[in-house]
């Protein structure tokens, strides 16, 4: 079986809510410098491990989430982050 056809097979066994997450990593790693825009980046934090957050910490995330700001480009995220 060549990596193509893996790679289908793959694919098709993957459940539906699973799809979108793989196109849009396939997405950034053929787009990299691309901006994340407001809604991947929710769907991000969306997809994220919960934690427990103070509320003051969260009140200021809330409020820089209103302020909006500029955009950062997934590696200059993942620099930021520390995991580039």
């Amino acid at each position: 079986m060549s990596d193509l056809e893996r790679l289908i097979e793959i694919v098709r066994e993957l459940p539906p809510n699973e799809i979108q997450q793989l196109i849009d990593l396939l997405e950034d790693r053929r787009n990299p410098g691309k901006p994340v825009s407001a809604e991947d980046f929710q769907r991000i934090l969306d997809c994220a491990p919960k934690e427990d957050v103070e509320e003051q910490t969260a009140a200021e995330l809330r409020e820089a989430l209103r302020e909006g700001g500029p955009s950062l480009t997934l590696d200059e995220m993942k620099r930021e982050i520390g995991i580039a």
